[in-house]
């Protein structure tokens, strides 16, 4: 008869993982980079703030929608301005939060 020492227990966890799938201009991102001081590969940790909130672009392209992530990365908030391409997200610009955007943000937080 074996004892609960002798036994081998398994646990297995379920892990649920939102998996985005990201796509940008790599010499934009470079430009991004020295322009605002983030580049978009730095950027997809906004997608990690669980409070971001996404609201739809005020101005129009043709033939595509977009939309403003506004989130925070470490201590600061950034907005990052972004399409849809099928099952993508392409990071088209990233830059620091407007007073607005920052405005709206913590608004979404506290109800």
């Amino acid at each position: 008869m074996s004892s609960a020492k002798d036994r081998e227990y398994r646990f297995y966890t379920e892990i649920a993982v939102e998996l985005a799938m990201f796509e940008f201009d790599p010499d934009k991102s470079a430009a991004n980079a020295v322009k605002h001081g983030i580049d978009f590969v730095e950027a997809q940790a906004l997608w990690g703030d669980d409070e971001r909130i996404v609201v739809g672009s005020a101005q129009r392209h043709v033939g595509e929608d977009r939309q403003l992530v506004i989130g925070r990365i470490g201590d600061r908030l950034w907005t990052a301005i972004v399409t849809d391409r099928g099952t993508a997200t392409r990071i088209i610009s990233v830059r620091r939060a407007r007073d607005y955007e920052e405005l709206a943000y913590e608004r979404a937080r506290t109800g």
